[in-house]
């Protein structure tokens, strides 16, 4: 299944020249504040704002003779925040109005006319672009099985400017569908928890409230955790020996958050001068993550390899219960899984938090059928031969993984992979 969505976010921001020119205010829709600084030399301010004569005899009763018709469609200009060199500050408001006049009718204070323009006063928009492949494993045989990946892509998740992708790879013989139970409600139930009001009565504020980020992992952990007591307490599908990774990132235009249960992974690369700056945004929960290792025997589990027939240890290592031959599972935590919970195996996700930076930058997202022959660098190396085509970028890294499985193992896993490209441009 091939998917390619693309949209562009941009904040609406003035012309560099607006100043200027005020008679195109009427053209702006919000406000912005900035502050004006004095040069070092110099006592003079950076943006002059002077008075004509007429405007120096005007009274408070023409100012208030103003139509009222031309009150109601009043909009606001930018907020400049002026400092001269002895420190004081003063606070101006530029006020203008739609009607037939083109010209400015009306200051807050007085009538101001602004000779310098001012600089930056619009931010970088941030655009995204993604595409998504999830393709069927290969038995021992060439006989394709059933592709036990499920995806999650959703736009406008908390707001316009927040998207959530997941990928999520089941195991057992209901694998697929404890994975499609999983990106069919977390997504659901993370919006509806993210949306819920802290204790202080306050909504949401994005992923780059610093304030926000207790609530936000609290809101994280809880909608895994209710949506694996969800899986366990249906009665549709088995959940005792079956059950799926589970890797989210959510995005916004300040900063990428990562919460992820399994061996499923999402990396992100951002691009310098000359290369990739590749990190991983999760953490693989496997018996070799000496953490996860001890946790689990803290617990009671025994970790250990599958003997074969001659009693040599084969594979990777493994979860199991002290005592018996059960789960086998080669992760520490998944969703499901019942009866691994008496081995310390567990639902709980780890969390990160990313600032995402002002440049490109690519975000993959995938299930262990990339990630077992395929480095974190090797797949934003050969995403970014991509940029500005997620789909080929998914087509070409799909490949690769499928032909490496090939030439290495009997059998092919399911591969599911989601690249996101992230721009900033002025």
């Amino acid at each position: 299944m091939e998917k390619n969505s693309t949209l562009l976010l941009s904040e609406k921001s003035p012309s560099r020249n607006f100043l200027p020119n005020l008679q195109k205010a009427s053209s702006l829709e919000h406000k912005y504040s900035i502050n004006i600084l004095p040069p070092k030399s110099s006592g003079q301010f950076t943006a002059k704002a002077l008075l004509t004569p007429q405007q120096r005899q005007r009274t408070p009763e023409k100012v208030r003779s103003t139509p009222q018709s031309l009150l109601r469609s009043q909009i606001t200009l930018p907020v400049l925040e002026l400092q001269n060199s002895e420190k004081q500050k003063k606070l101006m408001r530029i006020s203008t109005f739609r009607g037939k006049s083109k010209k400015i009718q009306e200051p807050f204070e007085d009538r101001l006319r602004i000779y310098k323009s001012l600089p930056n006063l619009h931010e970088k928009s941030f655009s995204i672009k993604w595409s998504s492949v999830s393709i069927p494993g290969l038995t021992s045989g060439n006989k394709k099985k059933i592709n036990q990946d499920s995806y999650a892509e959703v736009q406008d998740f908390i707001d316009k400017s927040t998207y959530l992708f997941g990928v999520m790879d089941g195991h057992g013989n209901s694998g697929h569908l404890v994975s499609s139970f999983i990106s069919e409600n977390l997504p659901k139930t993370l919006q509806r928890n993210l949306q819920k009001r802290n204790p202080n009565g306050e909504a949401f504020r994005g992923f780059s409230n610093k304030e926000d980020l207790p609530q936000l992992r609290f809101s994280i952990r809880s909608s895994f955790l209710q949506t694996h007591n969800e899986l366990l307490a249906q009665k549709t599908f088995d959940c005792v020996f079956s059950g799926s990774t589970s890797a989210f990132i959510m995005i916004d235009k300040e900063a990428c958050v990562c919460a992820n249960v399994g061996d499923s992974r999402a990396v992100i690369g951002v691009q310098t001068k000359d290369e990739w700056k590749v990190t991983a945004l999760s953490k693989d929960h496997k018996p070799e993550n000496l953490a996860e290792r001890q946790r689990i025997e803290n617990s009671g589990g025994i970790i250990e390899k599958i003997k074969d027939y001659r009693g040599n240890y084969v594979g990777p290592e493994r979860v199991w219960i002290s005592g018996e031959r059960l789960p086998g599972l080669a992760m520490t935590r998944s969703m499901g899984d019942s009866i691994g919970n008496c081995a310390g195996i567990i639902a709980e996700p780890e969390i990160s938090y990313t600032s995402l930076q002002p440049c490109n930058q690519i975000i993959i997202l995938a299930t262990d059928g990339l990630w077992e022959f395929v480095t974190n660098e090797e797949a934003v190396f050969l995403a970014a031969k991509y940029w500005g085509n997620p789909q080929g970028a998914v087509n070409e890294l799909s490949k690769i993984a499928s032909d490496r499985w090939n030439r290495n193992e009997p059998t092919v896993d399911d591969i599911t992979i989601i690249v996101v490209f992230v721009t900033f441009s002025a």
